[in-house]
């Protein structure tokens, strides 16, 4: 089973970060900054295994096509999404761009991956939207491929950007305990529901490992020594019980959440969402999973599929 991680984030000139920087990062490749003047030089890296620029439809108007568009150039890109931020009042505190940081399936080639990246990508961003964006895979060779994301914000058509931002694609913030969070919860069903897609029409013998009902948050270390943060672990504690009560006290949820998430699927995802859902206690295992496995409703749900 393949694992499904997928985190959003803001690229804000408010934490000082510039849009030239984050692309040469994620490339490990050179790119020149016009408006600060200043090179940034990540050529002493070498995880970054692949790198490409996805432009709309809408960009290629007049004599423009995918072969001689000045923005195949991240230098040109980059520089022009930085330049016309500087065209507004709150140039200072500007977003330039959604990042998002994937996990790969390790079990997949470089070349899938590739194409699994750029089709979700593309799909659910440029295509939809008419925006820009810069993907690039990460490979330590550690077995951990990952893959890393610059989201424009602005429409383009041909050269020139939208003056209006697409807000509707900055993930959800919440508050807790007086810290904003980002709500992925939506952005992990999507990414999750793309992979088993893709596994199936590329013929790929290969499921994402079941995610609870509720997610947890992802884990944060301390940065003076290393530990998980108390609050993280707090938080998922409580998440761990919010998931074990909810298929304690109606078992066809779990049936509801699989079938939600994909068109078919097996002895093996039931007993997967079942596992996460009753890792704060073991014991209810076995007696959540028989509820399921003898549940009418999973009976009427063959059924379904058997006749479509």
């Amino acid at each position: 089973m393949a694992i499904s991680y997928i985190h959003a984030g803001t690229l804000s000139r408010t934490h000082g970060r510039r849009a030239t920087q984050f692309s040469a990062y994620i490339s490990n490749t050179k790119v020149f900054d016009y408006v600060n003047g200043k090179t940034d030089d990540y050529t002493n890296k070498d995880d970054c295994v692949y790198a490409n620029i996805l432009l709309p439809a809408s960009a290629y108007t007049g004599n423009l096509n995918k072969d001689n568009h000045p923005f195949n150039s991240r230098e040109a890109l980059w520089n022009t999404v930085e330049t016309k931020e500087n065209t507004h009042n709150r140039k200072a505190s500007a977003q330039l761009a959604v990042t998002f940081e994937i996990a790969l399936p390790k079990e997949l080639s470089i070349e899938d991956n590739k194409r699994l990246l750029d089709q979700f990508i593309q799909e659910n961003y440029i295509d939809k939207y008419g925006l820009v964006a810069e993907v690039a895979i990460h490979d330590k060779g550690d077995g951990n491929p990952n893959g890393h994301v610059m989201l424009g914000l602005r429409e383009l058509n041909g050269v020139e950007f939208n003056d209006k931002k697409r807000r509707d694609i900055l993930p959800p913030v919440r508050e807790l305990g007086g810290k904003l969070l980002i709500n992925a919860d939506g952005l992990n069903k999507k990414y999750v529901a793309f992979q088993n897609r893709f596994f199936r029409e590329n013929s790929i013998n290969l499921v994402v490992d079941q995610d609870r009902i509720i997610p947890i948050v992802h884990m944060r270390r301390s940065r003076f020594d290393g530990t998980f943060l108390g609050e993280d672990i707090a938080l998922n504690s409580n998440i761990e019980k919010q998931n074990l009560d909810k298929v304690s006290s109606d078992h066809n949820i779990i049936i509801d959440t699989l079938a939600s998430r994909q068109t078919t699927f097996n002895r093996a995802d039931i007993e997967s969402l079942v596992y996460k859902c009753t890792m704060s206690d073991s014991q209810s295992y076995d007696t959540v999973l028989s509820k399921v496995l003898e549940s009418n409703k999973l009976m009427f749900w063959v059924i379904l599929q058997q006749v479509e």
